[in-house]
C-alpha cells in the first residue's frame, strides 16, 4: 500500500532495535569516516559501502536516474540530535521538474543493492535548502513493498523522513525523488542531503589494525603525513611513536572511535628505527620500522598532458589519477613531489620543446611554454610523465607526427639526464574509424619505442570497439570516472616511476669533490651478512660507508678510521631484513685534500 509519512525532529543517529548503520552524504563537501560520500549526481556510485565500524559491507549504491546537480546552500546549523556533520547538511543532490540552466530532471533515483533479503532496513533521509518558498520533496522507497513520504526541505534543520523496508527478492531498495504536491518553487526543486540505513547485524569481533605506516617509509621532520588504521572497537584510539625500535613510546594524540585516520606532523626525532603504535581498549598494533629523516631534500616528477592528467571526469580532484599518484608517493617518501602542468585540450604540439624546429603554428597551435617539456625540465625533475589520451587523434594528427613530437620531448629530457615516461593513448568514443585507428597505431608505436618507459593506459579500460568500457566512462565518452582514474593510478604505480626517484640524493656534501678511486673490489655480490672492500690508496684518514635502497632511503652507515695505505674493510650492515633486494653501497674516502666517492650496485638476500 502507498502512503505518506512526515516525521519531524526524529533523532538521526539514535539506533532503535538495530545495531549497525551505513551513513551516506550527498554532495561535494565530503564527510569523514564512517560517512560514505556520493559526489557525482549524474552517474555516481560506491561499490562497497562502509558501515559505522568503517568496514566494507559489500553493499553498493549507484545513481540510476540522474540528478540535475549539487546545491551548497543547505543549513550549516543542523540540530545536534541528528548527529549530521555540517559537511553533510550544507550540500545536497537536487533536481527540478522544469527547465533550469538548460535542462530538467523531473525525477531522480538511486539504488542500494547487495542487501540481505531476510532483514528489515530502516532508512532515514534528511535534506535542507535555505529558501523562502516551499521546496517539498517526495521520496518513493521501493523494496518488497512500496512507501512514500514528503519533506519540506526549506530552512530545514531537524526534520527527516523514515522508511522500514525489506529489500526486493534481488536484494535491492530503490529510492526515487521528485517535487512534492505542496512544492511552490517555480522550478519545482527537490533535494536529498544525507541518508542513514540501519539494520540488524552480528557485531564484529574486536579488531585493530594499523595500515600506515606499514614499515619502510621515509618521512622527513616537519612534514605532515597520514596515519591510517581500521578498528571495530568502540573506544578512543591512542597514537604513539617510538624512535628507538619500540623501547620507549611518545604520546601523539587520542582520537574518537572509528575515525581511522590522523594527520601527523613528523617530530624532530630522526632515526632509522622509528615506529608508530596504536591502542584501543585492550587491543594494540604496531608498525614495522621506518625512517624519520632530518633533511629537507626533495625530488620531483613532473606530469604534462591534457584533461585526464588535469583530473577531468573525477568527481573530486583527489580521485584523479595524478592526485592519487602524488599522495601515494608522498605517503611512502615525503621527499617525492609531483608537479602537475597538465591542461585540458592539449595535444603533443602544445608540449614540444620551446626551441623546437617543428612549428606548432602550422597546425593552428601555439606551444605553451608554461606547460611544455621545457618548462617541466626547468624544475630539475628526475622524471617527466606525458599523458596525452586522445586530443591528437581528435584533431586528426597522424601517428608519425605524434611520435616525432614525442621524440623531440625525449631528446630534450635525455640532454639533461631526465627519464621520460609516456602513457599510451586512451580510448575515446569516436564515431570515426580513422580516428580510432590513429589511436591504435599511436598506442602500438609508444609501446614499441618507449618499452619499459611506456605506461599502458589502453588495455585496462577499453572495449573491443576502441571505446571506453561503460563502467569507466564519466558520461561524456571522453573522460574517465573515479574508477577509471583509479585504474590509471594503478598502472602508474606498477610502471616503476617511483623507483627512479630520489636515488641521486645520497651523500650530499661528499658529492662536491669526486675523484675516481684507483682500484676497488667489493664482494661478495649478492651478500647476506658482510661486505668486503679492498682498494689501493695512500694517505686516507677516514672512510664513510652508506647503504641505500632503490628509493634513496638510507639503510645503514658507518664511519671508519683508515690509517693504512692498503685498505681492507669488512662491513657488517645491521638493518631490518625486510630491506632485501637491490641496494647501493656509497663509499666516501677522505684524505687531507679531498673526498673520493664511488657507488656500487649490490644485492642483499635474506
Amino acid at each position: 500500500m502507498l502512503f505518506i509519512i512526515v516525521l519531524l525532529s526524529l533523532p538521526f543517529i539514535k539506533v532503535v532495535a538495530q545495531n549497525n548503520t551505513i551513513l551516506i552524504d550527498y554532495g561535494n563537501s565530503t564527510s569523514t569516516a564512517p560517512w560514505n560520500n556520493m559526489t557525482n549526481p549524474q552517474n555516481g556510485s560506491i561499490g562497497n559501502l562502509k558501515d559505522r565500524f568503517n568496514r566494507n559491507t559489500g553493499t553498493a549504491i549507484y545513481v540510476t536516474d540522474s540528478f540535475r546537480g549539487i546545491n551548497n546552500s543547505g543549513t550549516q546549523s543542523p540540530n545536534s540530535n541528528l548527529s549530521i556533520p555540517v559537511s553533510a547538511s550544507r550540500d545536497s543532490f537536487f533536481g527540478s521538474d522544469s527547465i533550469f540552466n538548460g535542462s530538467a530532471e523531473p525525477t531522480a533515483s538511486f539504488e542500494i543493492s547487495n542487501l540481505d533479503t531476510s532483514k528489515i532496513y530502516t532508512i532515514t533521509i534528511f535534506g535542507s535548502r535555505i529558501a523562502n518558498d516551499n521546496r517539498e520533496t517526495k521520496y518513493l522507497c521501493a523494496g518488497r513493498t512500496l512507501d512514500s513520504a514528503l519533506l519540506n526541505v526549506s530552512n530545514n534543520t531537524d526534520s527527516v523522513v523514515v522508511f522500514n523496508l525489506v529489500p526486493s527478492d534481488s536484494g535491492k531498495i530503490e529510492i526515487r525523488m521528485s517535487s512534492g504536491p505542496n512544492n511552490t518553487n517555480s522550478n519545482g526543486f527537490y533535494y536529498i542531503g544525507a541518508l542513514k540505513m540501519e539494520f540488524s547485524d552480528t557485531l564484529p569481533p574486536p579488531s585493530l589494525a594499523l595500515q600506515k605506516p606499514s614499515g619502510g617509509e621515509y618521512w622527513q621532520v616537519g612534514k605532515t603525513v597520514k596515519l591510517n588504521w581500521e578498528t571495530t572497537v568502540p573506544a578512543q584510539t591512542i597514537l604513539e611513536y617510538s624512535s628507538d625500535n619500540g623501547q620507549n613510546w611518545n604520546f601523539i594524540d587520542s582520537v574518537p572511535a572509528f575515525i581511522g585516520q590522523y594527520n601527523w606532523v613528523v617530530p624532530s626525532a630522526a632515526s632509522l628505527q622509528s615506529a608508530v603504535r596504536i591502542t584501543a581498549d585492550s587491543l594494540q598494533d604496531q608498525s614495522f620500522n621506518f625512517e624519520i629523516a632530518g633533511n629537507s631534500d626533495s625530488c620531483f616528477v613532473v606530469v604534462i598532458g591534457s584533461s585526464t592528467a588535469a583530473g577531468a571526469g573525477a568527481s573530486v580532484i583527489d580521485s584523479a589519477w595524478v592526485n592519487r599518484f602524488k599522495a601515494e608517493l608522498y605517503q611512502n617518501d615525503t621527499r617525492k613531489q609531483v608537479i602537475n602542468l597538465a591542461r585540458g585540450g592539449y595535444t603533443s604540439y602544445h608540449l614540444i620543446p620551446s626551441n623546437s624546429s617543428v612549428r606548432a603554428s602550422a597546425v593552428g597551435i601555439t606551444t605553451d611554454t608554461n606547460r611544455n617539456i621545457t618548462k617541466a625540465l626547468s624544475f630539475h625533475p628526475q622524471a617527466v610523465v606525458i599523458n596525452l589520451p586522445s586530443n591528437d587523434a581528435g584533431r586528426n594528427f597522424s601517428t608519425p607526427n605524434q611520435m616525432r613530437n614525442f621524440r623531440l620531448m625525449k631528446k630534450e629530457a635525455d640532454s639533461l639526464g631526465v627519464q621520460l615516461w609516456v602513457s599510451t593513448t586512451q580510448p575515446r568514443n569516436f564515431n570515426n574509424s580513422r580516428q580510432i585507428q590513429i589511436q591504435l597505431d599511436t598506442r602500438d608505436s609508444i609501446l614499441a619505442q618507449f618499452g619499459n618507459y611506456a605506461i599502458d593506459f589502453w588495455s585496462i579500460i577499453t572495449d573491443t570497439n576502441g571505446h571506453i568500457l561503460p563502467r569507466f566512462n564519466s558520461g561524456d565518452g571522453v573522460h574517465l570516472n573515479n574508477l577509471g582514474h583509479r585504474m590509471l593510478f594503478n598502472q602508474a604505480i606498477l610502471s616503476g616511476i617511483s623507483d627512479s626517484l630520489c636515488f641521486n640524493i645520497l651523500v650530499g656534501l661528499y658529492e662536491a669533490k669526486i675523484k675516481s678511486v684507483e682500484k676497488i673490489k667489493v664482494y661478495p655480490n649478492p651478500y647476506k651478512d658482510q661486505i668486503h672492500v679492498q682498494l689501493k690508496e695512500r694517505n686516507l684518514t677516514k672512510a664513510v660507508a652508506r647503504l641505500y635502497d632503490v628509493h634513496g632511503r638510507l639503510l645503514w652507515e658507518e664511519v671508519l678510521d683508515t690509517p693504512t695505505s692498503q685498505i681492507a674493510l669488512t662491513l657488517s650492515p645491521n638493518f631490518s631484513s625486510t630491506f632485501s633486494g637491490m641496494q647501493f653501497l656509497k663509499l666516501a674516502f677522505h684524505n687531507d685534500q679531498q673526498v673520493q666517492v664511488e657507488t656500487f650496485p649490490i644485492v642483499h638476500f635474506k
